[in-house]
């Protein structure tokens, strides 16, 4: 009998301690604040469905928050996700244009941004990261960006965004000017 409270002791103490919302809580946190196409005015941020069919040249700029959630952050970096089709690396690259440099390590095994790598120096809990993607085709294909962050207080948990993108030839509809327009609506 006591054997068997024993083990229902342990498992009712592992099984409170793994299901608490602190561990959901302490998982570091990505949050976009902006999103950009070209250099435009337009931010996607808000609605990211809304972004066009990417093309040849184009390029996506976005403003990131990394949040610790109180732990300090150990690294940060893109990825793009293999679809179908295989190898994306010739119809995306992914870079990291502007950060704090106090806040990342110079050592080039934890920091590149040409490959969208940062790694974290002691003592840093939130920072802001400017990311751009850059579209290198003009063909049809779905491509998956995902951003990850991890902390020293969760390695093995981490914060992630995914952006799935469409490239392809983006068709540009012309407006109909005015007086073909009044013509159309006076035969309805």
């Amino acid at each position: 009998m006591n054997k068997i409270l024993l083990i229902l002791s342990v498992f009712t103490v592992i099984g409170l301690s793994g299901c608490t919302d602190s561990d959901a809580d302490d998982t570091p946190l990505i949050s976009v604040l902006e999103i950009y196409l070209n250099d435009g005015d337009t931010d996607y941020s808000s609605d990211p469905e809304e972004l066009p069919v990417l093309t040849r040249n184009d390029v996506l700029t976005l403003v990131m928050r990394l949040d610790g959630k109180g732990a300090e952050l150990k690294s940060f970096y893109a990825s793009l996700v293999q679809g179908e089709d295989g190898d994306l690396s010739n119809v995306i690259r992914v870079t990291i244009s502007d950060y704090d440099e106090d806040d990342v390590t110079d050592d080039s095994n934890f920091t590149n941004p040409e490959d969208g790598l940062l790694g974290f120096v002691d003592g840093v809990t939130k920072s802001e990261v400017t990311a751009r993607v850059n579209i290198r085709t003009s063909q049809e294909n779905e491509a998956e960006v995902g951003f990850y962050l991890s902390s020293r207080a969760k390695p093995d948990q981490g914060g992630e965004v995914k952006l799935l993108l469409q490239t392809g030839e983006r068709i540009e509809i012309e407006p109909e000017p005015e007086d073909v327009k009044e013509n159309t609506e006076s035969r309805i």
